[in-house]
């Protein structure tokens, strides 16, 4: 069943995109992807390295809080290789945290800090960048969409409270109270060791990780932006922000495999609202998907393999 619901999210990803190119104008796509200067698309990809680098460090940074000994150059490998698996599997995010419990230091013996360090770390990554999207929102006035502000909000509203609750020692005493219901103890049962943090990050890390996830969206927003001058969109930092965030959102919903379909729909429903011709805003969303998203993945695949050969 659940390899079936996984095909279906691939097909049904696939359908869309191809739904969309159909509509649009195969000839047209391919045009304009082709047309992108080949040193924008290195630099989009060079950031989106960066940012990878950036979220590592904070993927680190919350690991020592609870002493996890993960270290940066391994979180970065983490990192990659959860990209690389995440497009090429068809489990999609569900892979991605398989193979980040499978590589993170520690797992066997403390798997409840893993989870939530893992967990605090994709927190952290989503209430930034629906924050800056719902920022974005807020300085241009309000775009004849409050669905979309609403969302913007309620998941920088959620993924914040949510990392909060995680790293909260009231909130582990409480949950820890629970464990009188039986599904609950044998849960906590197999986490082998502390189920729950062992302290709460200092104002320092909570910090240091919110701007660290700032800057990683922040990289992407540039990557993205970069790209719709090359292809020669006349749209702003602030529209493409915005229209960014929302997508991303959007793509959080286990509908396709990577929210691959989902986030090129929503892309080219938003940026109608600024006269941007569908063309061009499908040729944008696939080329930041290959640039910054695949390409990404291939770097990851690449390190992966080279990570087997030296165990080997």
């Amino acid at each position: 069943m659940r390899r079936a619901i996984c095909a279906l999210r691939v097909v049904l990803a696939v359908a869309i995109v191809a739904a969309l190119v159909h509509w649009i104008g195969p000839r047209e796509v391919w045009t304009r992807l082709a047309a992108c200067p080949w040193p924008v698309a290195v630099a989009g990809l060079a950031a989106s390295l960066l940012g990878q680098w950036l979220g590592a460090i904070r993927f680190a940074g919350l690991a020592h809080t609870q002493g996890l000994p993960l270290t940066q150059a391994r979180a970065l490998g983490i990192n990659l290789s959860t990209v690389f698996y995440g497009l090429f599997l068809p489990g999609g995010s569900a892979t991605g945290w398989i193979v980040r419990l499978l590589r993170m230091p520690g797992v066997n013996q403390q798997l409840g800090l893993a989870l939530t360090v893992i967990a605090g770390d994709r927190a952290f990554a989503t209430a930034a960048g629906a924050a800056l999207g719902l920022a974005a929102d807020l300085a241009l006035g309000g775009p004849a969409t409050p669905a979309v502000t609403l969302g913007l909000f309620v998941v920088a509203a959620g993924a914040a409270f949510f990392g909060w609750a995680l790293f909260s020692p009231a909130i582990a005493a409480h949950v820890a109270g629970w464990q009188g219901v039986p599904v609950l103890r044998r849960l906590t049962a197999k986490m082998h060791g502390d189920a729950f943090p062992r302290q709460r990050p200092a104002p320092a890390t909570v910090i240091a990780a919110a701007l660290l996830s700032a800057a990683v969206h922040g990289l992407g927003i540039g990557a993205w932006f970069a790209l719709a001058r090359a292809l020669g969109l006349d749209v702003g930092l602030l529209e493409i922000t915005w229209v960014r965030s929302a997508a991303l959102v959007v793509g959080l919903l286990p509908v396709t495999v990577g929210g691959l379909g989902l986030r090129e729909g929503t892309v080219v429903v938003l940026l109608a609202g600024f006269g941007v011709a569908g063309a061009d805003a499908l040729s944008l969303s696939l080329l930041a998907f290959t640039i910054t998203v695949l390409g990404v993945g291939v770097v990851g695949g690449v390190a992966e393999a080279a990570r087997l050969l030296r165990r080997g």
